[in-house]
């Protein structure tokens, strides 16, 4: 995942959020907002599913071995 795609990942987890705590605190009957929350958490799951596991873990462990560099220029 490019630096540009994690920052896309970011912002549609971040407004699914922001969508579904407005639900949540909107006067709305109680199924209406379940049913809406739903969706909002379907679409969440479909994009997830899109997202490359392998180039996470890689971009992970880039992360990992660079902090264990910078530790170690520390001592």
């Amino acid at each position: 995942m490019s630096k540009k795609g994690n920052g896309l990942f970011k912002f549609v987890t971040g407004a699914a959020i922001g969508a579904s705590l407005g639900l949540l605190f909107a006067p709305k009957e109680g199924a209406k907002t379940r049913k809406e929350l739903k969706q909002k958490i379907d679409e969440i799951v479909l994009k997830l599913k899109d997202v490359d596991s392998e180039e996470v873990k890689k971009q992970v462990a880039a992360k990992i071995e660079e902090i264990k560099i910078e530790l170690e220029d520390l001592d």
